[in-house]
């Protein structure tokens, strides 16, 4: 049975402000990389080949195309990657951390969590799209961070594209929400 659109329960995404900031916090993601080629024929052959595993897509870096699986949260990233080690597809971990030690990038790894929690329910076949609405008002709702902080480019530009979301996310987009996440999660220092 197809479903239609789905919510995205902004109650599950953890608040954010300066008193919930934490020295010595990092939040992990890890990044699937299923390969790095010279030209983009070879890399959409193996993006092609990971659809029914994922949201894959491919980055260029460096005159290189990686094809990337996806990003996830440890739990994601473990029950993906063992389905894929399973089918014998050559991957690669990458693992990224944000620390969350001042306002500005606890709320860019808490936007990073809520985007995945969304491009990550596409992972069910049957999901055909995603409502935004409370995502986009709960990423309005967010604290001021300060212009100095670092990250802060980072941090709204996240804002900016997240507050442009259509109404509901679909398949269609989905690469080109997925590079946009991972080029801020690469980006960050």
């Amino acid at each position: 049975m197809e479903q239609k659109a789905t919510d995205f329960n902004i109650e599950k995404v953890n608040p954010v402000n300066q008193n919930n900031v934490k020295k010595n916090n990092i939040k992990k993601y890890y990044c699937i990389q299923c390969g790095v080629f010279s030209t983009t024929k070879n890399a959409e052959a193996v993006r092609d080949s990971l659809k029914s595993y994922g949201t894959p897509f491919i980055v260029e870096k460096e005159s290189k195309f990686k094809v990337i699986l996806g990003i996830y949260n440890e739990e994601e990233y473990k029950a993906i990657s063992k389905k894929l080690n399973s089918s014998e597809i050559q991957n690669v971990k990458v693992t990224y951390e944000i620390p969350e030690d001042n306002l500005c990038s606890k709320e860019i790894a808490e936007i990073f969590n809520a985007n995945l929690k969304v491009l990550n329910k596409f992972i069910d076949p049957k999901v055909k799209a995603v409502k935004t609405e409370n995502l986009k008002k709960w990423v309005n709702s967010l604290e001021e961070v300060k212009k100095e902080e670092k990250n802060f480019k980072i941090l709204s530009s996240m804002k900016e594209y997240v507050k442009k979301y259509p109404g509901e996310l679909n398949r269609e987009n989905l690469e080109e929400y997925c590079k946009f996440m991972y080029k801020c999660i690469d980006s960050v220092n």
